[in-house]
């Protein structure tokens, strides 16, 4: 009996629409030892039918036909059952390129990762958006990870011994905790510097009512970095504490808390292009800001290659038009 080295774990609620391509991307992957886990978590519309034509034209595919329990216990659900020693995530309404797999088992060998994703290409119907890319060492990812996430969830591939320590909590930021979870287990982290998967933007997508579920209440989110600081580094926990509880207040608060968090990065040798990306969440996250603080925020920042875009963003953000404007609005 041939047992697969991949089995790909695929969570489907109502995604009738995109089913077909998301399906297709899969079985058309250059790599083929792989079996395919479908898990219909409760869906009410065509999609059961769907994925039962594609069961009978492909042996690797096998289906799990659950009530609605949400996207972690559908996750576990095919984690447990799952043949291989890796696990590649997909989700129901993206399209994963032809090399997906081949590049990035070659690529976890080659390094001996235990998690590995890629960058995505975002697209609306026919147009194309944004890339998003991830940083690709582990020391940047695991860094990266105290304050924001470093991987596209649905291009990730585990080995499968992470499951024996961690698995998905029924969480709204379940992604993120994982992989905070894993990072602080050491586990070694990384991202092929290539878009293999074209990342769908929809407004019914339930990832997409989970991201603003999600900064609807940001306190979870920074529960998740706070909790994996503490079991890292004290004095990184000092560092993101302050900036997500908001606690600078003046322009020296301000200078010490981007200057530690300069040393620290330097300390776990983050990279150029990383530090100036987590320099500019960390001001973008504060409660107040001013010019006098987008001064300070621009001496830490000298030297770096910068985006103007976000830069003017950063800027207006900064100015007391910007204040006036979220007090009329309430927020």
């Amino acid at each position: 009996m041939n047992i697969p080295k991949i089995s790909v774990v695929m969570p489907v609620y109502n995604a009738e629409k995109y089913l077909d391509q998301s399906i297709q991307s899969i079985l058309n992957q250059t790599y083929k030892n792989f079996e395919f886990i479908i898990i219909n978590d409760g869906s009410t519309d065509d999609s059961i039918d769907i994925i039962k034509k594609y069961q009978k034209i492909d042996k690797r595919i096998f289906l799990i036909n659950k009530k609605n329990a949400g996207i972690s216990e559908a996750l576990n659900a095919g984690i447990k059952i799952s043949k291989g020693s890796f696990i590649a995530r997909m989700d129901a309404d993206d399209i994963s390129l032809p090399k997906r797999f081949e590049t990035q088992i070659k690529y976890i060998i080659k390094n001996n990762l235990d998690l590995c994703g890629s960058w995505i290409q975002l697209f609306q119907k026919s147009k194309l958006l944004n890339i998003s890319k991830y940083p690709k060492n582990h020391e940047d990812i695991f860094f990266r990870l105290f304050f924001m996430t470093s991987f596209a969830h649905p291009t990730v591939i585990f080995r499968k011994k992470i499951f024996e320590k961690i698995n998905y909590k029924n969480h709204l930021a379940e992604d993120y905790k994982l992989f905070c979870d894993i990072s602080a287990n050491n586990f070694k982290l990384g991202n092929v510097q290539k878009i293999l998967l074209n990342y769908r933007v929809h407004f019914d997508q339930n990832s997409k009512k989970q991201y603003y579920d999600l900064w609807n209440n940001r306190k979870l989110h920074h529960q998740i970095s706070l909790n994996y600081a503490k079991t890292v580094d004290k004095d990184i926990y000092k560092v993101t504490n302050q900036i997500f509880m908001k606690k600078i207040y003046n322009q020296k608060e301000l200078n010490t808390l981007l200057n530690n968090l300069i040393k620290l990065s330097f300390k776990y040798n983050i990279n150029k292009k990383n530090r100036y990306e987590i320099i500019q969440h960390a001001y973008s996250n504060l409660l107040y800001r001013n010019l006098a603080f987008y001064k300070i925020y621009l001496k830490c920042t000298k030297g770096f290659d910068r985006n103007l875009k976000n830069e003017i963003k950063m800027f207006i953000k900064s100015t007391p038009f910007f204040k006036l404007f979220k007090d009329l609005r309430g927020y």
